[in-house]
């Protein structure tokens, strides 16, 4: 009790998390997350197996190979689960499939009058690194041994992904600390809005590697952060490179956070003047260097298998392939980057939604959503602009220190990037989601936390901040209580 506010309400806080990170675990139905079957026969792979899947090479082959040798499918019991599951047509009650699940259907025919045939339940998570589900794969293989059913092995895993959560909700109050050690309304919202954001702890009780993900990559934002204040030291750096590896051996989408670190060493340069800057040079390289060893070290070798098994370093060329008859992009990059609609439903996908898109909002509750953000969004702009003109209006936090400025400015660029790596994956996928933004979640809880402080007289930040608190456990309980019971179990 002697500890600081922020302290004692962090530890409130981390209760609070696993307390509705347990309800979330057992309150989704088995393999409603979104890619949980496929995810889940992966680490069955893994570990039994002793090897990553591969990913079907062309789907004409289904009608070519009865025992379907050539491919990794998904098992047949989890046919039962096909609903929540992409490309596996459904039928779930059919007699006919209750014993070996449907594996080739057809979807009419050619111009050539023969009939076009397509694998069904298939791997098609095959692509992804293999560092979440080489972490999974003991919890599998002792819950084998002790002959746990499918059902209790994905509990299990689900509950085996809290830690990386929680670890994203530490990774938040301690960048904040870092930025603003003083300031009581952002120790306390930022990490309760991290925390409880609707959508971005249910990606931690789900089996999928985007938590794990979302875990490696706050870790980069706060030691970018430290770097920053430190000046790129030799240990920060190296640890900035060794987090980055485990992140892209994580989802391969992390490697947009090479792009955050870069743009954050340009604070090795010195631009006052050109002396000064040419100076500045080799020390900028030798620090990308140090950062670049550890990450090219410990992604390598999964690129090096990518490319021997598909010929690129992605397999997306695969993945498109497989997905050719229903994958339809959502437009060209700059005609869904000004797309109103395009990112009203990421915002929407934000907070909700839930798995394969089955649980919108209402329209009334999304725009009670949108109305704190708003003001939010509108005090971070006059929180830039009171920085750069270091006007401030008697606040110390608008009276900067240049590394404070520069942590800001790459937390506004990790979102930037964040958004601009979702627009980019529309234009190939129509699956695009806003969980591929959830990486930046932590600098979008500084942002928007920031500019609400900005927008709130400094007489009421301390009822500010237990109105937001206070109305984000409110949006929990109702979700949880409105939408998640009613359309699973009711």
């Amino acid at each position: 009790m002697t500890a600081p506010l922020h302290r004692r309400f962090l530890v409130a806080l981390v209760l609070l998390y696993i307390a509705k990170a347990l309800i979330l675990v057992f309150i989704f139905p088995p393999f409603s997350g979104h890619d949980e079957t496929a995810h889940y026969t992966y680490i069955r792979t893994v570990v039994e197996e002793q090897r990553v899947p591969v990913l079907l090479q062309d789907p004409s082959l289904a009608a070519e190979s009865p025992g379907n040798t050539y491919v990794d499918l998904l098992p047949d019991e989890l046919y039962q689960y096909c609903r929540y599951t992409l490309q596996w047509l459904c039928y779930p009650n059919r007699p006919q499939f209750a014993d070996e699940a449907l594996r080739v259907a057809s979807y009419g025919r050619g111009a050539d009058g023969n009939p076009i045939l397509e694998a069904e339940g298939v791997q098609y998570a095959a692509n992804h690194p293999p560092l979440y589900y080489l972490a999974m794969a003991p919890i599998y293989w002792l819950s084998e041994r002790f002959g746990a059913s499918t059902e209790t092995q994905l509990y299990l895993l689900r509950l085996a992904a809290i830690p990386f959560g929680l670890a994203v909700v530490l990774l938040a109050y301690l960048t904040t600390r870092l930025i603003f050690p003083r300031d009581m309304f952002l120790l306390i919202t930022v990490p309760a809005f991290v925390a409880l954001q609707t959508q971005v702890s249910y990606e931690a009780t789900m089996v999928n590697n985007d938590i794990m993900a979302i875990a490696a990559f706050s870790w980069i934002l706060y030691l970018v952060v430290r770097a920053i204040k430190q000046g790129f030291p030799l240990r920060t750096s190296l640890l900035i490179g060794f987090a980055l590896g485990l992140g892209i051996v994580t989802k391969s989408t992390s490697i947009t956070a090479a792009a955050i670190v870069g743009i954050a060493m340009l604070t090795i340069l010195s631009f006052q003047s050109r002396q000064a800057f040419r100076a500045s040079i080799p020390r900028f390289l030798r620090t990308g260097a140090v950062i670049a060893g550890p990450a090219v070290a410990l992604a390598a070798p999964w690129y090096v298998h990518m490319y021997r098994t598909y010929g690129n370093f992605t397999a997306l060329p695969q993945v498109l392939e497989l997905q050719r008859l229903w994958n339809a992009p959502e437009g060209t990059f700059f005609g869904l980057l000004f797309n109103l609609d395009f990112f009203k439903r990421r915002f929407s996908e934000l907070w909700g939604e839930y798995g394969w898109r089955v649980l919108p909002f209402d329209p009334l509750l999304m725009q009670i959503i949108a109305i704190p953000v708003i003001i939010a969004a509108f005090g971070f702009i006059l929180f830039a602009i009171r920085s750069v003109y270091r006007t401030s209006h008697g606040d110390p936090t608008h009276r900067l220190d240049r590394w404070q400025f520069w942590a800001i400015a790459v937390m506004l660029v990790a979102c930037i990037v964040g958004y601009l790596a979702t627009v980019q994956f529309g234009t190939q996928f129509a699956l695009t989601q806003a969980r591929y933004f959830f990486p930046v979640i932590n600098a979008l809880a500084i942002l928007l936390m920031l500019g609400l402080r900005t927008a709130i007289p400094p007489r009421w930040h301390p009822a500010g901040a237990a109105t937001v608190v206070t109305g984000l456990v409110v949006l929990n309980v109702f979700v949880v209580t409105s939408y998640v019971i009613p359309y699973y179990w009711l």
